[in-house]
C-alpha cells in the first residue's frame, strides 16, 4: 500500500501507483487539496477491492451536530464506527458539514469525486474525543489506467453553516466543471400534480377539468403522474417499459396536450426511467439488460452501460417532447441505477465498465436531445438524487413524498435550497382531506413558501375557503417569486429543523416562524417586512434593535385584511396578536421623527 501524509491528511491506496499532492489556501481557513494517482501497469489486477483511502482526525471542540445532503431529521454525531455514507451521481452528494450548537461552521468537508461511489465516515472517536475522518473511493467498477486527480475541499472558516455549504456547491461547479442546466421561469411557478389526488386512475376529461380549475388558482404548469401508461391500477411497476399511452384514458393523446395548452397550462409527464415490468412487451428484449431483478416492483432495473438501453430510452423521451409537444419530464427512480451485488461485471455488448460513467453519458444525453427540440424543457428529479451532476441534467429538483407533512416538506426544502444553486427546488406534492379547515392546510403552504409549491388535492371537491385559500397563497407566491426563490436564503438551526426561514433582499424580507413564541429579530436595516405564521399560535413575538414606526397590515390564511394600523414599536420585545397561518406586514413609516 502506498501512503502520503501531508498533515493532517493521510493519502493511501492498496495497489500499485504514484501519489502526488498539492495544497493551495484559497483563503484563511479554507484549504483545496489535490492529489494525483499515477497507476503502474495492470493496476486492476492487484488487488480484487481496489481503494483509495482518505484519513484524518482533529479535536473534536465546539461542534454538536453535523449536516449532509440527506441527514432529513437526523443530525446527531454518529460514532466513527457507523456504517458509512455512500454518494454517486444518482445518491446524495459526497459532502459533510458539522457545526455548533449556535450553527456556526466547525469543519465542512467535500470531495470532487461526484459521479463514482464515495463512502463518508465521520464520526467521534471514543477512546479520545476526536473527530475521525475517512473517506474511500472503492475503484472496483471503473477502471484507473490513466492519472486520477481528485480535490479535496477543507473549510474551518467561522461562518454560518449555511454559507459553507453554499461554497461547497459553488465549488463544485468550478472545480468539477458543471454547467447546471437552463431554469426557465416556468419551473419556478406553481404546479398542479396528479398524484396523490389521482395515482394511477386518471382519464383525460378529469385532468383538463383540474387543469382549468387549477389555472384559475394560479397554476402554471401540470405533472401528468403515474398511470397514464397502463389500465392497470394496483400500484408497481409490472407495466413499466413500454412507455406507450393507456388509450382506455387518453383517446387522442396529442389532442389532450394540446387542450391542456390551450386552457394555458405547461405540461410535464412522468416517466420511471429504469424500471422494465415483468408485463410489459420490453421485458423479453430487455430481460438480460437489467442491473438488478426488483421483484418487489415487478420490474428489473435497466443497465445504462449498454448503448441500446440508453438510445431506447432517449428516443421515448424524445418522442414524448417532439410528438407530444410536451413540456416537460418527471424522471423517476434514477437512485436505482447503480452497480448491484446482482449485475454483470462486464459483457461484450457494453461500451462502458462503470454504471455512473454510463449513467452519466445517458442523462447527458437526454438533456442535450431534448433541448434539441425544445430548448426550455423542464426535467425533474427528486430527492435523493439531487447532487451536483444532477444539477446538468435537471432543472427542478424536488423534495421527497411525504404527503400531508409540512415538516418533511420544510426540512427537505431548506436542505435543497443551500446546496442547489440556481436549481429550482420545489416541495413535494402538498395534499390533505377535503374536509380539513383552510387555516390548517395553509400551515402546509407555508411550510413549503421558499420553494416552488406542488399540489395533489382534487380541486372540484375541496370547499370554497379552501380555494379562497390555495388562490390566495399562489397569487402571494407569484408577487414574491425573486424574494422567495432567488435572494438570499437563511435557514436557522437546522439541529432544530428550521424553526425559522428568511428570504432578504436589500431592506426587504419574508419571514417564516415554524415555531410557538419565538422571538423575531426585526433589524435596523429591514424597512420592509412580510411574518407568516406556520403554527397555530394566535400571537408572534417580534424584536427591535430601535424605537421604529411601521405601518401594520394583518390578514388571515385567505389574504382577508383584518386590520391596518400605524404602530410605534419601542426598543425590545412587542407581543403581536395573528391568526393561524396569518401574515403580518409591515412597512416602515418614513414620517417618523
Amino acid at each position: 500500500m502506498n501512503v502520503l501524509t501531508i498533515s493532517p491528511i493521510q493519502a493511501s491506496n492498496n495497489f500499485s501507483s504514484e501519489i502526488s499532492q498539492s495544497n493551495v489556501e484559497l483563503a484563511p481557513g479554507l484549504w483545496e487539496h489535490t492529489y494525483q494517482f499515477q497507476p503502474n501497469e495492470s493496476v486492476r489486477k492487484q488487488t480484487k477491492q481496489p481503494a483509495i483511502l482518505f484519513e484524518w482526525s482533529f479535536p473534536y471542540l465546539d461542534t454538536s451536530y453535523i449536516w449532509t445532503p440527506t441527514s432529513g431529521f437526523n443530525r446527531s454525531i454518529p460514532t466513527d464506527w457507523h456504517y458509512p455514507v455512500k454518494t454517486m451521481t444518482s445518491i446524495s452528494a459526497p459532502m459533510v458539514c458539522l457545526y455548533s450548537e449556535d450553527a456556526k461552521n466547525r469543519y465542512t468537508c467535500a470531495i470532487s469525486e461526484i459521479k463514482e461511489i464515495v463512502e463518508l465516515s465521520f464520526g467521534v472517536h471514543e477512546e479520545d474525543g476526536t473527530m475521525k475522518c475517512k473517506i474511500e473511493i472503492p475503484m472496483k467498477d471503473f477502471t484507473m489506467q490513466k492519472p486520477y486527480t481528485v480535490k479535496l475541499l477543507e473549510d474551518k472558516r467561522e461562518q454560518p453553516y449555511h454559507r459553507a455549504i453554499e461554497h461547497v456547491a459553488s465549488w463544485w461547479e468550478t472545480t468539477c466543471d458543471i454547467t447546471p442546466m437552463k431554469v426557465p421561469q416556468e419551473a419556478r411557478k406553481p404546479v398542479y400534480s396528479t398524484w396523490y389526488s389521482y395515482h394511477q386512475d386518471l382519464f383525460e376529461h378529469e385532468i383538463e377539468q383540474e387543469c382549468k380549475l387549477a389555472y384559475q388558482m394560479g397554476f402554471d404548469s401540470i405533472i401528468v403522474d403515474d398511470g397514464w401508461q397502463t389500465f392497470d391500477n394496483h400500484r408497481g411497476y409490472a407495466f413499466c417499459g413500454d412507455w406507450e399511452v393507456a388509450k382506455e384514458r387518453f383517446s387522442d393523446f396529442p389532442a389532450h396536450v394540446k387542450r391542456v395548452h390551450e386552457i394555458g397550462m405547461k405540461y410535464i409527464m412522468w416517466y420511471s426511467v429504469p424500471f422494465v415490468g415483468y408485463q410489459s412487451k420490453m421485458w423479453e428484449q430487455f430481460k438480460d439488460m437489467i442491473l438488478f431483478d426488483n421483484q418487489r416492483e415487478k420490474a428489473g432495473v435497466l443497465d445504462p452501460r449498454y448503448p441500446q438501453v440508453r438510445e431506447f430510452l432517449i428516443q421515448n423521451y424524445e418522442h414524448a417532447i417532439r410528438d407530444w409537444d410536451l413540456d416537460g419530464l418527471k424522471l423517476d427512480f434514477i437512485d436505482q441505477i447503480y452497480f448491484h451485488e446482482q449485475s454483470k461485471e462486464f459483457d461484450e455488448r457494453m461500451d462502458y465498465l462503470s454504471v455512473q460513467d454510463a449513467l452519466d453519458r445517458m442523462m447527458t444525453d437526454i438533456t442535450t436531445r431534448l433541448q434539441a427540440i425544445k430548448s426550455d424543457v423542464m426535467i425533474e428529479f427528486r430527492q435523493r438524487y439531487i447532487g451536483p451532476n444532477m444539477r446538468k441534467y435537471g432543472n427542478m429538483f424536488r423534495v421527497a413524498d411525504c404527503p400531508n407533512s409540512g415538516i418533511s416538506n420544510r426540512v427537505g426544502i431548506a436542505d435543497l435550497r443551500m446546496l442547489s444553486g440556481n436549481t429550482a427546488v420545489h416541495s413535494d406534492m402538498l395534499m390533505w382531506h377535503k374536509d380539513e379547515k383552510a387555516e390548517i392546510a395553509a400551515l402546509q403552504i407555508i411550510a413549503c413558501i421558499f420553494s416552488t409549491i406542488q399540489i395533489s388535492v382534487k380541486l372540484g371537491v375541496i370547499p370554497e375557503e379552501q380555494v379562497q385559500m390555495l388562490s390566495f397563497w399562489m397569487s402571494f407566491a407569484k408577487e414574491h417569486r425573486e424574494l422567495l426563490l432567488e435572494q438570499d436564503f437563511i435557514p436557522f438551526e437546522p439541529q432544530h429543523l428550521y424553526p425559522e426561514i428568511r428570504a432578504v433582499q436589500d431592506t426587504k424580507a419574508i419571514i417564516a416562524i415554524y415555531a410557538a413564541r419565538r422571538i423575531v429579530s426585526i433589524t435596523d436595516n429591514l424597512k420592509e417586512v412580510i411574518l407568516l405564521n406556520g403554527t397555530k399560535e394566535q400571537e408572534m413575538y417580534l424584536e427591535f434593535d430601535s424605537k421604529r414606526r411601521f405601518v401594520l397590515v394583518q390578514k388571515d390564511c385567505c389574504g382577508r385584511e383584518c386590520k391596518t394600523e400605524t404602530v410605534t414599536f419601542e426598543k425590545g420585545i412587542h407581543r403581536l396578536p395573528v391568526t393561524t397561518s396569518g401574515l403580518i406586514y409591515l412597512t416602515e413609516d418614513s414620517s417618523v421623527d
